[in-house]
Formats: C-alpha cells, structure tokens, sequence
C-alpha cells in the first residue's frame, strides 16, 4: 500500500504583541455583575510560497472606561504562527489560517485576559466563548460594507 502524504496546518507558536491595561479610579460599581463589553477584529496574513501564515486578534475591552463607569480598559494582541505543508492547496491554507487559527489562537487570548486581571488584583475577567466561523463572517460583510466598494 502506497503512502499518501496529507496537506497539515500546523500551529507553531503564539506572542503578546502589546498588553495596555488602565484601572479606573473614578468608577462607581454597584454589587451586580457587570455585562463585559469588548471589540475583537482579526488579521490574518499567509505568505503562500513560504507555507506560513500569521494570525493576529486585537481585543478591546471596557473601552472608554471613564465615560462609561467600567472598572478598567484593556487593549491586548496577540499574534499566532502556523505552518502549512508544501502540497496544501493555496484556498485551504487561506481557510485553515482564518478559521482554525483563530480558533486555535482565541483561547490564549481568553487566557491571557483572565491572568491579567487577576494579577492586577481585580476579579478575573473571562471573556465569553465565540462562533468563530460566524465572527469572521460578521468581520468580513461589515468590512465588505466599509470598504465603500460599489460593483457594476
């Protein structure tokens, strides 16, 4: 029996681009739960003839922290790299990378939020799991809208 050799998407290792936490000193908070609030946009970038791609999530959390009485604001990225076998085809490398690394890259992120809370003293923060397949197709009609492109 003749081996076959299947295309992979391997990811290969993960890193905090930038943390900017901002406690708010000013913020009134009752006793109750607070709704978490935050914006994540993804990036994705594939270098096809070199098999690798990156994947970046950038989350703001508790933005404008003061003018919305939030107990602190958040911005965080991190950025994730994967590998792709030589035979994988250009399409499915694309989608492994938009898809499944963001997938893969999400929970560090979740992590990575809750550890930082917690170690600024406050309750941690998880963020709420997501559909990723159905953010990033939120993300791209509404960058889809933004863009202004008229078609013919």
């Amino acid at each position: 029996m003749k081996e076959v050799s299947a295309p992979y998407f391997r990811f290969e290792n993960y890193v905090v681009d930038y943390i900017h936490y901002n406690y708010n000193h000013q913020a009134k908070l009752e006793n109750k739960p607070i709704e978490v609030r935050f914006s994540l946009a993804v990036n994705i970038n594939v270098r096809e003839e070199e098999k690798k791609s990156t994947v970046t999530l950038k989350c703001n959390i508790f933005g404008n922290a003061e003018e919305n009485n939030f107990p602190f604001s958040l911005e965080i990225s991190l950025t994730g790299y994967f590998r792709g076998s030589e035979n994988i085809e250009r399409e499915k490398f694309i989608e492994l990378t938009k898809y499944n690394g963001t997938a893969i890259l999400f929970p560090y992120l979740r992590s990575t939020v809750s550890d930082i809370t917690k170690a600024a003293n406050i309750n941690p923060l998880i963020l709420p799991v997501i559909n990723v397949v159905n953010f990033i197709k939120e993300q791209e009609k509404k960058d889809k809208e933004n863009s202004g492109f008229q078609g013919e």
